[in-house]
């Protein structure tokens, strides 16, 4: 076998700066880094230096530690304070009876020295290690930023490496913005009968569709969860239009997105398509990366984002894909005429069974003649529809033009105090009858024990009655 051959890279060329206040030492480094390939600036004190750094950022700096004026210690002090300056790498020149104040330029952030006189072979060693501690900077810098760019829109990337000073463990901030939530409705089913190869080129393709909907209107996208994700809008870098960019990407997933993404479906006989579900809140929310040191990952919590997710969840039980909070629409500069009210009973109806988990229900009878009752009987049968018992009370006095069905009778003898301080928080009603109302609901009571052989009884009429 064939000795291994070597080959040899050619020298990395740069920008240096030379900050020596003695003219022949700057000619003679000025020569021999010329010589390599090198472009050069020179200053001969530190406020030149600085001026010059403001202009435009050199790969290296050679800053001698005597000078007038401004001491090499001072210019160094003002590099490495400086975010755009800080990265880059200074090396020290010195004599060699300087050793105690080169040690502390190294202390405060100077990559190495050179002693004088200055030997050709040491000055191409540490230049050399000097233009590869930028080429790793630059290579880094484009790995934080490839990170941003995966979750980030493009506009929005470079702005956070800065407020980040390039820090990928972005810190949390808190700000007013808008969180959307969308889900696939039925990928559960068709995953489970379809090879997994497919099913990940099918989310993958509609996570690309719906993912370049966010990015596209200015979102960040926080997390792809299962068949769904969540984005937010207005974080990490604050806008005053958040909710508009968070409705636009959500008309362009239903109205563009998605008819794409079930075309391709079909094209590929991967079914007849999805129907998708998105879910939109406004509000204060706290967002940043979390994890550790070997795994970060960005996140958005509060209950913006709680109600966000919620919202999603209650358009399988709305005809609406697509329900947004009034938070959110009190932000928008454009609702447009697509947007309707969603009565907002209903939802607190159905927020309050989904959290208790609710089995049986007594709601207002739909025939009471008060308006008010009418409309919580309607919403409570609609938002409980999933509900297994649901029973509905006539509440009130007044002759109705339906029958009530009553069927179902509960023991109320031991609950009669409460029902009555329930009844005589209606003031107005108790001031305008004084204590008939009181004795008719007593009445209906005693008769409807009768029924049971109790004392006192409630009577329902049975909408639904489910094992």
């Amino acid at each position: 076998m064939p000795p291994a051959r070597h080959v040899s890279q050619p020298p990395q060329t740069g920008s240096i700066l030379v900050v020596d206040d003695d003219p022949i030492n700057r000619r003679l480094l000025s020569r021999s880094l010329e010589a390599d390939g090198h472009v050069v600036r020179t200053a001969e004190n530190g406020i030149e230096a600085l001026a010059l750094l403001g202009e435009s950022r050199d790969d290296v700096v050679l800053l001698d530690i005597v000078m007038p004026e401004m001491d090499g210690l001072a210019v160094l002090d003002r590099i490495k304070a400086d975010p755009n300056l800080r990265d880059i790498a200074v090396i020290m020149v010195s004599g060699l009876d300087d050793f105690a104040s080169v040690v502390h330029c190294i202390e405060a952030g100077a990559e190495d020295y050179l002693p004088k006189p200055f030997d050709p072979t040491l000055l191409r060693a540490r230049i050399a290690a000097g233009l590869n501690k930028r080429r790793i900077s630059e290579l880094e810098h484009a790995r934080v930023r490839d990170v941003f760019a995966r979750f980030l829109p493009e506009s929005m990337v470079d702005q956070v490496l800065v407020s980040g000073d390039r820090d990928v463990r972005l810190g949390g901030v808190r700000l007013v913005s808008t969180a959307l939530f969308t889900d696939l409705r039925g990928f559960t089913a068709f995953a489970e009968a379809t090879p997994p190869d497919q099913v990940i080129d099918v989310l993958n393709r509609f996570f690309a569709e719906m993912g370049d909907a966010i990015l596209d209107n200015g979102g960040t996208l926080v997390a792809f969860l299962g068949d769904g994700l969540l984005a937010v809008f207005g974080a990490p870098v604050e806008s005053t239009d958040h909710a508009d960019r968070a409705l636009r990407a959500a008309r362009e997933m239903l109205l563009e997105r998605l008819p794409r993404f079930n075309d391709w479906l079909r094209e590929n006989a991967h079914g007849d398509g999805f129907a998708i579900g998105i879910g939109i809140a406004s509000g204060p929310l706290m967002s940043g990366n979390v994890g550790s040191e070997r795994r970060l990952e960005y996140t958005a919590v509060g209950d913006t984002v709680n109600t966000a997710s919620r919202l999603e969840a209650l358009t399988k039980e709305f005809p609406h894909s697509l329900l947004v909070s009034d938070s959110t629409r009190e932000l928008l500069t454009d609702p447009g005429r697509e947007l309707v009210f969603v009565d907002e009973i209903n939802v607190e109806i159905l927020n309050i069974v989904q959290e208790k988990r609710i089995d049986i229900v007594y709601t207002h009878w739909t025939g009471d003649v008060h308006h008010d009752h009418q409309a919580v009987a309607k919403a409570s049968l609609h938002a409980c529809r999933h509900v297994p018992r649901l029973l509905m009370y006539r509440s009130n006095w007044y002759q109705s033009p339906y029958d009530f069905r009553g069927a179902f009778f509960v023991d109320i003898a031991g609950f009669w105090e409460t029902k009555e301080r329930a009844i005589r928080a209606h003031q107005s009603e108790i001031a305008r009858t004084h204590e008939r109302w009181i004795a008719f609901f007593r009445n209906e009571a005693e008769a409807a024990g009768q029924r049971m052989g109790v004392a006192l009884a409630e009577v329902f009429e049975v909408v639904k009655w489910l094992a």
